[in-house]
């Protein structure tokens, strides 16, 4: 009966027909990652936010929505009405050039973003599940390196793996405008990291294999609240902040060192050989602050800073040269008019913004950069709050000067939110 309620054979149509063709984009993506920045620290970051933040600069801290998730804040969930239940998928496809002074490589990378649900339990309560990535680590650089004593050597450094997320968010409405929140988290997954250096030229040279493998299971906490202000003539104004401390996320690692000298007979000399071995990856103190300006259903304008204190950071008791990362961001949603009859284009959901960050990644003293511009639309669907998003983001990462990597990039993201009755029993069918 409840299934019956939760999924009726409209929605059904809608969903298979978004995952018949998100499986047809795949069909002609890589379904990979790839991205030389993502081999340090423990990868790069997955976007955690959901089809309406995506196409407004990436902010979300204040936003509070009775129709859509919003993961980066858990103090929304309680903002979701008491008879909804949504349910959201989203997928990216990214087409990035990868510059340097003297090359230039294109890729595309695709991959499903999320899989998220979200329901009320009570008037106060609001709760979320879902599937995320949390990291990604995916390159493969190639090297060459003239030296006087053994001629040229080539260093090859390869990467894959990533950690996924598992939450469950739960809110509740302290006072009437006043919400609190918190994501538990399960990461999991592996790191895997090959570096391989060859004096291909000199016979009596040796090759260098260093194979470490790191895998990740933990919980992680994160933690958010959301005060709005109702002013006149429909008018609200929402504050939000959130919050992570400095934890250690238990890990084990398999290391593998060893050095091949190519002589006759061939020797091989293992350096290193461990398995198993535990440890932690140090994951920094994150905080944030946001704010929102919303009206009638018409007009959200909104802004977030975000700061995560990496320096001081270590994985396995080792420093990776990390810095403190900083995000600033905005955007605006724009609805000519709400409830139109005659007109679609007036119901549409117009989305512009914009983000900079300063990443984490150090590379010879350089910290790396990253911005750039987003807009979008919310696509609603007749006769229900079903919609589907798309949001497009132009950016940079990186500069060629210092003998840098430059990536520009461009981000498309499809995402479906899907809405059902919560127990509620339909009289007519």
């Amino acid at each position: 009966m409840f299934l019956s309620q939760l999924f009726r054979t409209y929605n059904k149509s809608i969903l298979i027909i978004f995952l018949i063709i998100i499986s047809n984009l795949f069909s002609y993506s890589q379904n990979s990652y790839f991205s030389p920045y993502s081999r340090y620290g423990i990868g790069d970051f997955a976007d955690n936010n959901f089809g309406q933040a995506k196409a407004m600069g990436k902010s979300s801290i204040a936003l509070r929505s009775k129709e859509h998730l919003n993961i980066n804040n858990p103090a929304s969930y309680s903002a979701i009405d008491t008879l909804n239940f949504i349910f959201e998928v989203g997928y990216f496809n990214k087409y990035t050039n990868y510059s340097t002074n003297s090359q230039n490589i294109k890729r595309n990378d695709a991959n499903l973003s999320y899989i998220t649900l979200g329901f009320p339990v009570t008037k106060w309560w609001g709760s979320s599940i879902g599937l995320l990535p949390y990291s990604i680590l995916g390159y493969n650089i190639s090297s060459k390196v003239a030296t006087q004593e053994l001629d040229t050597a080539i260093y090859n450094y390869i990467g894959s793996g990533g950690i996924n997320q598992f939450y469950f968010g739960n809110s509740f409405k302290l006072f009437k405008n006043f919400s609190i929140g918190a994501n538990i988290s399960y990461l999991f997954g592996s790191l895997a990291y090959e570096k391989n250096a060859d004096f291909y030229k000199e016979k009596n040279a040796f090759e260098y294999h260093s194979n470490d493998s790191i895998l990740i299971n933990d919980l992680f906490f994160d933690f958010g609240f959301q005060y709005s202000k109702k002013l006149k003539d429909e008018q609200v104004i929402t504050i939000g902040g959130k919050y992570n401390n400095k934890d250690n996320i238990n890990a084990s690692r398999s290391q593998l060192i060893q050095t091949v000298f190519r002589s006759s007979p061939l020797v091989i000399s293992t350096l290193i050989d461990t398995a198993d071995e535990k440890g932690t990856l140090e994951f920094p103190l994150s905080f944030g602050f946001g704010i929102s300006y919303t009206k009638n259903n018409k007009l959200i304008l909104i802004a977030d800073y975000v700061q995560q204190n990496w320096s001081d950071s270590k994985f396995f008791g080792v420093s990776d040269s990390l810095l403190d990362s900083r995000l600033i961001s905005a955007g605006l949603e724009y609805i000519p008019k709400f409830a139109s009859l005659n007109n679609y284009f007036k119901r549409v959901r117009y989305r512009l913004g914009g983000y900079y960050s300063n990443s984490y990644i150090n590379v010879n003293n350089n910290q790396i950069n990253d911005f750039g511009i987003t807009f979008g639309f919310g696509l609603p669907l007749r006769k229900t709050k079903t919609s589907f998003n798309l949001s497009f983001e132009l950016g940079q990462r990186g500069t060629t000067t210092n003998n840098l990597i430059k990536e520009k990039y461009v981000n498309i993201g499809i995402n479906l939110t899907l809405h059902d009755f919560w127990f509620f029993k339909r009289k007519i069918e």
